[in-house]
């Protein structure tokens, strides 16, 4: 599949993105702690290779959260994925949470580009990918990595839009973001918003804070045309 660095932008304008906003703090266990809850470890044993997070909340926010992320799997494109699933705990043991109209524990799939053996499920390079396939994923990354890495590829990108969309303020903040380097690729997704006439890729791009958290700002809506990338516009984050 070929794809292109620069991109030519069809249309362009602010369209609704999803925030994910976390006050908590986030630990792992592997079972290899000095200390860790019988209930943790029982759940780590579910599985070789399993992780478990819990994320601490502020009295504010609610309680602790847990999370399980099995181990990683190396498939196609060099691609490493994990699964994470959210655990509901009753009293002192787990299961998996059951979402309204979904199967128990109904996974997240995390993905991350790597040559090398896939990482640890703690490393912050897995990000969430949604109707995806890996070779999709692949592409994706690497035209977000190609369309960062440089000033020129970041000039490029942003020369091409409306200069009527380059003076609306939003644009301005992704664009300062952008060339001082400050955005991380932060999801990707296959976008079926009913207001849109078609699909679109969605690249979530955002600051990582310590401990998980997450304030994600804006998204590139991307599409393949005749087996190139071509973004069609931005979008904004509402909250």
């Amino acid at each position: 599949m070929r794809w292109i660095l620069l991109a030519v932008l069809l249309a362009v304008g602010a369209a609704p993105a999803r925030a994910q906003l976390s006050s908590s703090y986030c630990r792992f266990y592997f079972g290899e702690e000095e200390y860790i809850s019988p209930e943790v470890l029982e759940v780590l044993n579910w599985r070789q290779g399993n992780a478990v997070r819990l994320c601490t909340r502020s009295s504010w926010t609610g309680p602790a959260d847990y999370d399980l992320f099995s181990p990683p799997v190396r498939g196609a494109f060099d691609v490493c994925q994990v699964t994470q699933r959210q655990l509901s705990k009753d009293g002192e043991t787990f299961s998996l949470a059951r979402s309204e109209g979904a199967y128990p524990g109904e996974p997240k799939l995390l993905m991350m580009a790597s040559a090398e053996d896939c990482p640890r499920q703690d490393d912050r390079r897995y990000i969430a990918a949604t109707d995806v396939s890996a070779g999709v994923f692949a592409t994706l990354a690497r035209f977000w990595k190609e369309m960062s890495s440089s000033e020129e590829g970041r000039e490029a990108l942003l020369a091409n839009f409306s200069s009527a969309v380059r003076s609306s303020s939003e644009f301005q903040e992704l664009e300062s973001a952008f060339k001082n380097g400050e955005l991380e690729l932060m999801a990707v997704s296959l976008d079926t918003n009913v207001q849109e006439t078609t699909p679109y890729y969605e690249l979530t791009l955002g600051k990582e804070f310590p401990s998980w958290s997450l304030l994600a700002s804006w998204s590139l809506l991307v599409d393949f045309v005749d087996d190139e990338l071509v973004v069609l516009g931005y979008g904004t984050i509402v909250y």
